[in-house]
């Protein structure tokens, strides 16, 4: 029976099964069969399974998305899956045309061979090319000539600089690495260049010096490096962007290079925790960075309480500040002395409508507080102004003699306070201080002169200094003179991660901060100040006291959460009350 003869008995893929099985028993009947036989078969059968499956992916529905579905899915693939996104253009001639489509698609080139870029840059039609280059055996001859044949087309350059054994011998010479990555860092379209070092396998790493970039190209809008020197003695009045890492330069070398950027809007500077990080000189430049949007600096604790002394930014930046002590010896003056440098930063705040502050010491070692101001817009919208002093990584040797001065709650009031001192309390809107602070001192001393404060948030604080904290609260009853109230205008209570209680004999009994709490918001709802909303959030409180509150405050916002407020007072798990 032949093809034909089967194709008119056998129904779909019967056919090639019998198909199949007619020419298996032809080859074994064959006396002088041979390896050059099969493979010509196997060979034929690979062609038809492919042509096969071609015709059904045609056939599916993603093989008949519109087109512009199709190259949204393709842009994200091409920019997320590297190369990898290739075999995606070869399931079917459609989707192979749409790719073709669209240059854009193709400009984006991380290939490792001579004949992906070639391809890639073909298909790119002459759309301005995103080349990155990893260490990952990538660096070698071919490469530098090919980039060099499409210099005129590259606009950002995304270079990760090899290790010793990834780079062929006729380019392991530093001076000759240097010289390439100034060649392909000066392409005349080139908008923005990325240049790092691995961190990892440091022994086999090349010492590139400290003039890897001997110049900054006039059209670069935006640089980042890490672990490379920048050449802060060049002048880049089209620069942007500015991204760098582990800087050793001392802090006025880097002062006196931003005064040759003055139209930077975005800054990264992140210091390195060595000793020559800071001049021993206490003479540094003031610079005013006019158009900065968004400063970080980061790093040696010195270098930004420098960089915070001496920057002068226009009202609307944001400055984030973070300090890390990983290999450094952080002390309790250099906390101080950057608090008051910080000071400074916070002071242009003192425009704004309204300020917001958070202070968070979720760890013994950490302070992070952030703080917030607003201005009511002409068209009714607010204009944030940003300033952020944040030390997350505030980590500091046990060992040392001062170390229990640094973490306890205290301390952290103190360095609140100094960094507050200039700003106008007056002005604050919104409180939310979480973590292990003294409450008590923060609300009395630092707080209490807000008189327009609105919404007060507490979390993660022990008892102690909750119930102090609600007691300040209460309005202070005299005899001669009227009873004054601490936060006029206060309305909004958020209270979260504490244990609030359950007064039954089992459990905290009297003293329970559920009766410091209803005591304090029915004594300022009989003084005519109630709070309008209580927040509850993953509080530890017996639901029928929980439930209680409602009849205190127009709004309560509870999670539902329990906890272990009663853990012992079984007979309270019992109540159903809705």
């Amino acid at each position: 029976m032949g093809p034909a003869e089967a194709d008119t008995l056998a129904p779909d893929g019967a056919y090639w099964t019998q198909a199949l099985d007619l020419r298996l028993s032809t080859l074994s009947k064959q006396h002088r069969l041979n390896q050059r036989t099969l493979k010509d078969d196997m060979r034929s059968v690979r062609l038809m399974m492919h042509d096969l499956e071609l015709r059904h992916n045609a056939l599916s529905l993603a093989c008949q998305l519109p087109v512009e579905i199709l190259l949204l899915i393709f842009r994200l693939l091409a920019t997320s899956e590297r190369e990898e996104w290739l075999p995606v253009s070869q399931v079917c001639h459609y989707w192979r045309d749409v790719s073709l489509s669209d240059g854009s698609l193709w400009a984006r080139v991380y290939v490792r061979s001579p004949s992906l870029w070639d391809l890639f840059v073909q298909r790119a039609q002459g759309q301005p090319l995103h080349v990155h280059v990893y260490n990952h055996g990538t660096w070698a001859l071919w490469l530098e000539a090919a980039m060099k044949k499409d210099i005129e087309s590259i606009q950002t350059l995304h270079i990760e600089c090899p290790k010793l054994e990834y780079l062929e011998p006729a380019i392991r010479c530093p001076v000759r690495l240097v010289d390439a990555l100034n060649t392909m860092a000066h392409a005349p379209r080139l908008r923005s260049l990325t240049v790092q070092r691995s961190i990892d396998g440091c022994s086999s790493q090349i010492d590139l010096g400290p003039h890897t970039l001997s110049s900054i190209p006039t059209q670069l809008e935006h640089i980042e490096l890490r672990r490379i020197p920048f050449p802060w003695t060049a002048e880049a009045h089209h620069l942007h962007r500015l991204h760098v890492e582990n800087i050793a330069q001392p802090v006025n070398i880097v002062l006196l290079g931003l005064q040759a950027l003055p139209n930077l809007s975005h800054a990264y500077l992140q210091f390195e925790n060595t000793s020559h990080a800071v001049p021993a000189s206490d003479a540094m430049p003031t610079v005013v960075m006019a158009h900065i949007r968004d400063l970080v600096v980061g790093g040696a604790v010195a270098a930004c309480t420098i960089m915070c002394r001496n920057i002068r930014l226009p009202p609307s930046a944001k400055m984030s500040v973070n300090v890390s002590s990983y290999r450094e010896d952080v002390r309790v003056d250099d906390i101080r002395r950057l608090a008051k440098s910080a000071a400074r930063q916070i002071q242009r705040l003192n425009e704004a409508t309204s300020i917001t502050v958070t202070a968070h010491a979720e760890h013994r070692s950490m302070i992070d507080i952030h703080v917030r101001g607003f201005r009511a817009s002409p068209h009714g919208q607010a204009d944030l102004r940003n300033v952020e002093i944040s030390i997350p990584c505030f980590r500091i040797s046990f060992e040392l003699c001062d170390a229990t001065n640094r973490v306890s709650p205290k301390y952290r009031f103190k360095v609140l306070r100094r960094m507050m001192a200039s700003s106008e309390k007056t002005r604050w809107s919104a409180l939310d201080v979480f973590g292990k602070w003294h409450l008590p001192l923060m609300l009395h001393e630092v707080v209490r002169p807000a008189v327009h404060l609105s919404a007060l948030a507490m979390g993660g604080a022990s008892h102690s200094m909750v119930k102090s904290a609600l007691h300040q609260l209460q309005p202070e009853l005299h005899s001669n003179e009227p009873a004054p109230i601490v936060f006029p205008a206060l309305r909004h209570l958020t209270l979260s991660r504490m244990s609030l209680g359950c007064d039954h004999s089992e459990c905290d009994g009297d003293d329970a901060l559920i009766h410091s709490l209803r005591g304090m918001l029915n004594a300022r709802k009989n003084d005519g100040y109630p709070l309008s909303t209580l927040e509850l959030k993953e509080c530890s409180i017996a639901r029928e006291y929980a439930i209680l509150f409602k009849l205190d405050v127009e709004n309560l916002i509870w999670d539902g959460r329990e906890g272990d407020a009663h853990e012992r007072h079984m007979t309270a798990r019992r109540l159903d009350v809705n």
